[in-house]
C-alpha cells in the first residue's frame, strides 16, 4: 500500500497523486480489506472449498471498514471503483444516472444480505439460504 502522508485533508485536485503516469488505476484497501482479499485469493489459487464463507468475510469487511483518509481518496475505494467500472462506457463517458439505479439496488441488497448473514452467524445460526 502506498504512503498517503503527503495528501492534505482539503486536497481535492484533479491531479491524482496515486497514478504517477502509470497504466493501472489504484484501488486502495484498508488492512482488514487487504487481509480478507488475500485470504480469498489464496483459497481460489489452491481451489480450496468452501469459498462462500471467505467471500462473505471479504464482502462484509468492504462494507464495514474504510481506508485511512477515505475522504481525501475519492474514487479509489473498492465500492467507488466498482461503481465507476460498471457504469463507464467504452468512449470514456458514464451512463446516465437514471440507468445506474439497478447497480445501486444490487449493491444495496449485497450489503443488506452480508450484514444479515453476519448477524445470524453471530446468533449461532449456521445455515443461511444463499
Amino acid at each position: 500500500m502506498e504512503d498517503d502522508s503527503d495528501l492534505e485533508a482539503d486536497d481535492w485536485s484533479d491531479n491524482d497523486k496515486h497514478l504517477d503516469g502509470g497504466t493501472e488505476y489504484p484501488i486502495l484497501l484498508s488492512s482488514e480489506q487487504s487481509h480478507a482479499a488475500s485470504k480469498l485469493l489464496a483459497m481460489l489459487e489452491c481451489q480450496h472449498s468452501p469459498l462462500l464463507p471467505t467471500f462473505h468475510d471479504l464482502v462484509l469487511v468492504i462494507f464495514t471498514t474504510q481506508i485511512e483518509k477515505a475522504e481525501t481518496q475519492q474514487f479509489h475505494t473498492v465500492i467507488e471503483a466498482t461503481l465507476m467500472a460498471l457504469n463507464l462506457r467504452q468512449d470514456g463517458s458514464f451512463r446516465p444516472t437514471v440507468n445506474m439505479t439497478l447497480d445501486f439496488s444490487k449493491l444495496q441488497y449485497v450489503v443488506l444480505f452480508s450484514i444479515l448473514k453476519q448477524a445470524l452467524l453471530r446468533q449461532g445460526i449456521q445455515e443461511v439460504s444463499e
